[in-house]
């Protein structure tokens, strides 16, 4: 291999690494602490809890789950390895799951119609608690990808 492949290669793996922990880690956060929080009888508070802390946060997790995706998916063209390919693809999954899944909801729980109905915001909350946990296991499988093959 050349010295700049090499190099091309070594860049995006760190890249991609630095960018799935920092997904995982925000996505397991948020499962272990700002959700259960949630669930102890806040939720005719959610809509300012959730606006307070969900929205800029969720669009920059998705960010880095794209980068991180993207620079897996060059790591593992570079070294012909499936398993930073793999996770990649993993991680793209993940950050594709928080734009069209988790943001959505977000936006709803924040709406007039959540602040109207608390038992609605409930089971938002409810549904987003289940998305983040799934957002956690695709990340940290990820991770774990990368982490073997690094």
């Amino acid at each position: 291999m050349t010295s700049t492949l090499l190099l091309a290669q070594f860049a995006s793996q760190n890249i991609a690494l630095f960018c799935c922990a920092l997904f995982a880690g925000a996505a397991t956060y948020v499962s272990l602490v700002e959700h259960p929080k949630l669930d102890k009888g806040e939720a005719e508070l959610a809509d300012t809890i959730v606006l307070a802390s969900h929205p800029r946060p969720a669009i920059f997790q998705a960010a880095l789950g794209a980068i991180g995706s993207l620079a897996a998916i060059l790591a593992g063209s570079a070294a012909g390895a499936t398993w930073w390919l793999a996770g990649g693809a993993v991680l793209g999954a993940a950050a594709l799951w928080q734009v069209f899944a988790v943001l959505p909801l977000i936006r709803r729980l924040t709406g007039s119609e959540a602040r109207a109905n608390p038992r609605n915001a409930a089971q938002i909350i409810a549904r987003l608690a289940k998305l983040h946990a799934a957002l956690s296991l695709a990340a940290l499988a990820a991770l774990f990808m990368f982490i073997m093959k690094a």
